[in-house]
């Protein structure tokens, strides 16, 4: 009895074990496949300036996050105005601290013109002292052999 318990709990065990270890894969697989819709001679340069993004993001370095956006208003606003009203906008916005893309959207009009994407992923922001976990996006556009992005918000659509 105690030797078919224990084959029993054994059994269990090992299917517990294979199920994560199978979701583990599967979910940094699909991280890892998630920029296969972006050209592949664009792919590393994007990544690296999402990275850049997140960083001064989460050190709440405003001037240079001011920089890698295409939607800025540099006739009556510059980095300094950004800066500041972006770190006041802190208790309602959060700052975010990662952010791992899992869809990304192809959004570009025409064919030819430079690649336009959505990336929308989970997100983690600290607000008001407390990290909080949100579905966010943030659209990329390449322009001038260069990815610019929108700011980052919250998401409403969750795509899976």
């Amino acid at each position: 009895m105690k030797i078919r318990l224990y084959l029993k709990l054994t059994r269990l065990c090992s299917c517990v074990v294979l199920l994560v270890l199978v979701a583990t894969l599967h979910a940094q697989e699909r991280r890892e496949n998630v920029f296969e819709k972006v050209p592949l001679e664009l792919r590393q340069r994007l990544i690296g300036r999402l990275k850049e993004y997140v960083r001064s993001e989460r050190t709440r370095q405003y001037e240079e996050l001011y920089e890698l956006l295409y939607d800025r208003n540099d006739k009556t606003a510059g980095k300094e105005t950004y800066s500041k009203t972006r770190g006041e906008a802190e208790d309602r916005r959060g700052v975010v601290q990662e952010f791992t893309p899992t869809f990304i959207l192809d959004i570009t009009l025409n064919d030819g013109d430079a690649p336009t994407l959505i990336l929308t992923g989970p997100a983690r922001l600290l607000l008001k002292g407390h990290i909080v976990k949100k579905e966010m996006s943030i659209e990329a556009r390449f322009h001038d052999g260069e990815w610019y992005f929108s700011e980052l918000l919250e998401s409403y659509l969750h795509i899976d």
